[in-house]
């Protein structure tokens, strides 16, 4: 209710400053200042003084009637809101008859106060992402009675809902909604002719038709029933699924088609909104999977934006795109993670086609709203040729600063970025001066991704308080570790474990080392990690099989049961990251800074929160190489202004941010610099954590930034930015 009522108050100082706020003769109220102090309207006479309503007083109560009007009006035609959750609703109808009360008056003549309209008809409740029926359907294939009989009740349905915003009289009020409802469920007994479902019942049914007008009497009657009966229930089933998809999808469905006769014209056809405001949920598709599985199948049948490991505030954008005007405006607080995610693909395709991205103001990791998720500004507008991106260099400490901010910016503030550079790949966004020295890195030759033959997450085995051994001791052909799972210290054969790395055991430059072990009931086979069967985990294991077996319950009920698989229930959840056996460098999935290190022998394996990094065979330069620039200010600068934002300065290290990363021809000397430089900070930490190599650490910095060609000026701003 809060984007409504600050929307209407916005609306009525807006009114006010254009000189077209009136009274119902016509006079404008030029007297009187009005303006907006935390989203309530402040009025002010001439003098200053703020304005209280007198009864008495007859240009008192030519002020109140006013605004009282001027409320109602907007409320009644420019307002509409729709939610998911029935007490949001009821809420913001409160909070409008609220605004309208604060300026309610006595009838002239009279002790009574003039009577609330039925405003609550514009806030509707309803899932505003599912509909039965399209937009801009086509309904030409509907027989032309039924065609008729929708044009009868749209007009029909329109006329009700002006004479109910009208209706005083609590019988007629009455009345009227019964009259709405009747005609809303004339609307629902019609199918939906574009419905793939509704499509494939009535095909059916129409050659189990034609099937029984055909009988010929030389025909093999038997063989002619037989296909009748299997076309009949064949019928039967497709009936009862688009059946059921109406009880389940539809049964809180909200149908944009009709619900607000205001936006459509006398023939029904869906005109559109002007605008379009809001603040999206943030939902994982997970999180949906999890607790509606048959509702994300829907949505990802529905909507273009469903990529990846989606959020459903992507949907929420693109049904707006269809229900604004050709010249509409979509104005949202929501994350801007969808430009540069993976999961950002699919929206990111939908805006570009229609180059429907307009402004940007991304609040980076500042928690402008309170909230945990890192949002921004954004407008959508169909037809834009420029999209124009700001991104906050600070934060706002009171509403009153950041309103101040938004009122005072203009497009000078902002960096133009062509709307035609913009597709459905990873989008950079940034200011002016930072764009110009990423353009500079990306006249390089090579990514990241050229480096790399694969980036790997550690294994996930779905239950780590079985497979994770802590706090280990090795003693002769065993290791003696922690179980969390049985809260006491087991032991197993040393060739059913691995070395097992979490993301706060690695660190920039650091030697690897840890006490933790991962059960690994892998065999690896021909560069392949193959499961060992039970009897061989029996026979060379028999500590290692005699814990599993202690465990077995807990394993073969994993994920429902998945894994409740004789000869296979200590399986892990996927073969991902099984292959760890090899030169690489490894590096935390969330990290403040570079934090890559070396596993030269591929001693060590690691969880979900590690990623690891290995070379194509073609790429020459050593590993330390890479680990240097990955490592370097220079890279944790592209990172900050590519990247996902998490709290208190950390980023995701991940492949879709890490591939686009420029390199350079690196010369065979300058490689050679680097890694002495390496070997040094090694050496060091090796000797004491506590010594200092900022010093060779700001040589190997100077030495990334020659190999970009990057000026004094932009080092200052890297610099500047990073420290």
């Amino acid at each position: 209710g809060h984007f409504l009522v600050s929307a209407l108050n916005e609306m009525i100082f807006l009114k006010s400053e254009l000189g077209i706020l009136t009274d119902k003769s016509g006079k404008p109220l030029k007297d009187y200042r009005v303006a907006i102090e935390n989203d309530e309207l402040i009025i002010t006479n001439s003098e200053g003084d703020y304005f209280a309503y007198n009864p008495q007083n007859i240009e008192s109560q030519r002020v109140q009637e006013t605004f009282f009007h001027e409320k109602q009006t907007v409320i009644e035609n420019c307002l509409f809101g729709v939610d998911i959750n029935p007490n949001s609703v009821k809420i913001c109808q409160l909070r409008l008859w609220i605004e309208l009360l604060k300026h309610t008056y006595y009838r002239s003549g009279t002790n009574e106060l003039e009577t609330l309209p039925n405003i609550d008809i514009n806030i509707k409740c309803g899932n505003s992402l599912i509909s039965r029926f399209d937009l801009h359907g086509n309904y030409s294939t509907l027989p032309l009675v039924t065609q008729q009989k929708l044009q009868r009740a749209t007009r029909e349905y329109k006329d009700q809902v002006v004479l109910y915003k009208c209706m005083n009289d609590k019988a007629t009020k009455k009345l009227t909604r019964e009259n709405i409802a009747r005609i809303k469920d004339t609307f629902n007994q019609i199918n939906n002719p574009t419905d793939v479902d509704y499509r494939k019942w009535k095909e059916v049914e129409a050659k189990s038709t034609a099937h029984f007008t055909s009988l010929r009497f030389d025909e093999d009657k038997d063989g002619w029933n037989k296909q009748l009966e299997l076309l009949q229930a064949k019928t039967d089933t497709l009936r009862e699924k688009y059946e059921q998809k109406i009880k389940t999808f539809y049964s809180n469905a909200f149908e944009w088609s009709f619900e607000f006769p205001e936006v459509l014209d006398d023939n029904g056809n869906f005109i559109g909104f002007d605008a379009v405001i809001g603040n999206p949920p943030y939902m994982r598709v997970q999180t949906i999977r999890n607790s509606y599985p048959k509702l994300a199948d829907k949505y990802e049948e529905l909507y273009k934006s469903a990529t990846g490991s989606y959020d459903i505030y992507a949907f929420f954008a693109e049904k707006s795109l269809s229900l604004v005007k050709e010249s509409g405006v979509i104005n949202f607080i929501m994350p801007v993670k969808w430009t540069n995610a993976t999961f950002g693909k699919g929206l990111r395709s939908v805006i570009t086609t229609n180059r429907a991205i307009s402004k940007i103001i991304n609040f980076g990791s500042y928690q402008v709203f309170d909230a945990s998720t890192y949002t921004g500004l954004q407008w959508f507008q169909k037809n834009s040729d420029n999209l124009l991106y700001l991104e906050l260099d600070k934060n706002f400490k009171t509403n009153e600063e950041l309103n101040h901010f938004l009122n005072t910016v203009t497009n000078n503030n902002f960096h133009q970025i062509p709307s035609s550079t913009l597709a459905e790949n990873t989008w950079t966004l940034s200011n002016g001066t930072i764009m110009s020295i990423l353009d500079k890195l990306n006249r390089q030759p090579r990514r990241m991704g050229d480096i790399f033959d694969k980036i790997f997450q550690g294994i996930a085995t779905s239950k780590d308080d079985v497979y994770f051994l802590y706090n280990c001791t090795t003693e002769d052909e065993y290791i003696n570790g922690y179980s969390k799972q049985l809260a006491e210290t087991v032991r197993i054969e040393h060739g059913l474990v691995k070395p097992l790395l979490k993301g706060e055991d690695v660190h920039r430059y650091e030697t690897i080392k840890t006490n933790r072990f991962v059960i690994f009931p892998y065999k690896l086979s021909n560069n392949e990690a193959v499961l060992y069967t039970e009897d061989e985990i029996k026979e060379q294991f028999p500590f290692g099989y005699v814990y599993l077996k202690r465990c077995e319950e807990v394993l073969r009920g994993r994920e429902k049961g998945r894994f409740n698989v004789d000869g296979q229930w200590f399986q892990y959840s996927r073969k991902q990251g099984l292959m760890a056996e090899i030169e690489k460098l490894i590096a935390p999935e969330i990290s403040k800074g570079g934090n890559f290190s070396y596993d030269k022998n591929g001693d060590f394996y690691s969880t979900t929160t590690i990623y690891g990094y290995i070379k194509k065979s073609d790429v020459s330069e050593n590993y330390k190489c890479f680990m240097a620039i990955l490592n370097s200010k220079l890279f944790w600068w592209f990172l900050v202004n590519t990247g996902t934002t998490l709290a208190n300065g950390y980023f995701r290290v991940k492949p879709n941010y890490i591939n686009p990363f420029p390199i350079p021809a690196i010369s065979g000397d300058i490689e050679q610099l680097l890694i002495e430089l390496v070997d040094k900070i090694v050496e060091i930490k090796q000797l004491n954590q506590r010594l200092d190599y900022s010093a060779i650490e700001k040589d190997i910095d100077k030495i990334v930034y020659t190999l970009y060609n990057l000026s004094d000026v932009d080092i200052a701003i890297i610099n500047s930015q990073i420290d």
